[in-house]
């Protein structure tokens, strides 16, 4: 399966984009003014991914006002939430169902 072109967040569409800027974004870069996800092509896919959730759990913060954000906090909550959902089929299936 490819990576997604658009993440969707609250009102709220964001691109993601392939970048290769090295250590000024390293793995990845979330931009809320431009509304862009960039991610590295220069990692592993399963570093890609990582970095997308981690950029993912950056910009939520952002969105409910959290502009000083911790990088050891937003990395131990993406590879938890990406260990979550990775491990628990039935949970994620009960999440998404919307009645």
């Amino acid at each position: 399966m490819k990576k997604p072109d658009v993440v969707y967040l609250f009102p709220t569409y964001y691109t993601v984009n392939d970048t290769n800027k090295g250590d000024e974004e390293a793995r990845g870069c979330a931009v809320s003014s431009s509304r862009e996800i960039r991610l590295s092509e220069d990692y592993h896919l399963e570093d890609q991914k990582q970095s997308m959730l981690h950029e993912v759990i950056h910009l939520i913060l952002e969105m409910g006002g959290y502009r000083e954000q911790d990088e050891q906090i937003v990395d131990v909550l993406s590879l938890g939430i990406l260990s979550m959902i990775r491990g628990n089929s039935d949970l994620i299936k009960w999440l998404e169902e919307v009645k």
